[in-house]
């Protein structure tokens, strides 16, 4: 069985929503099953509708989301987090975000609660990490694909293109201000083209 997004390559799973075969490159690994990106981003926005409910619903709705950031936070830190379930929080918090952002922009909607300084330039450095990791998964498909990669492509948080270095055997793309975004290296290659992050 062949992947529906990439036909040349062999499906490994199935996604556990819409059924659809998926290679290694398409499949997210979750907790309890495997999904497709689009479906990821549908879970993820069950999740975030069901967590605002839910704070709507609590007498102390500042305490709730600040316990929420907290959890992303620490989730997005961890040491022992390999590079492939950093890209998924990364995701799932983008996905987060653009779903709190569409949930306060309709008639009835009410602000968010006030947040410090210091949560608000946590969320922009998340936002800025999850856009650059979009960046990246499509140099990723080109370098999969075999195609040329623009030598301008860069990350949205940096006017600097992103760094590209031929081996022997492998070409090497990284960040080239990885710090910005609280790392000292992010990185693919085409003979790994899952993002590395390192801190």
């Amino acid at each position: 069985m062949k992947c529906q997004n990439h036909p040349n390559a062999t499906a490994i799973e199935q996604c556990a929503r819409c059924e659809i075969p998926l290679c290694g490159m398409c499949a997210t690994f979750t907790d309890s099953e495997v999904l497709c990106e689009p479906c990821v981003e549908i879970r993820e926005n069950e999740k975030a509708v069901a967590a605002q409910t839910q704070k709507l619903e609590q007498p102390e709705p500042e305490s709730v989301a600040q316990e929420y950031d907290e959890e992303l936070l620490k989730a997005a830190k961890k040491d022992s987090v390999g590079p492939i379930l950093q890209v998924l929080t990364i995701a799932s918090c983008a996905v987060i975000l653009i779903a709190r952002a569409l949930f306060f922009s309709g008639p009835d909607a009410q602000p968010p609660p006030a947040t410090s300084p210091e949560e608000v330039a946590q969320l922009q450095t998340l936002t800025s990490l999850a856009e650059c990791m979009f960046v990246f998964q499509g140099v990723s498909e080109a370098l999969v694909a075999g195609t040329a990669i623009d030598p301008l492509t860069a990350c949205p948080d940096t006017p600097a293109p992103l760094v590209v270095r031929q081996t022997d055997d492998d070409i090497i793309i990284s960040h080239p201000r990885p710090e910005n975004l609280g790392y000292s290296e992010i990185s693919i290659s085409r003979s790994n083209p899952v993002p590395r992050l390192i801190e």
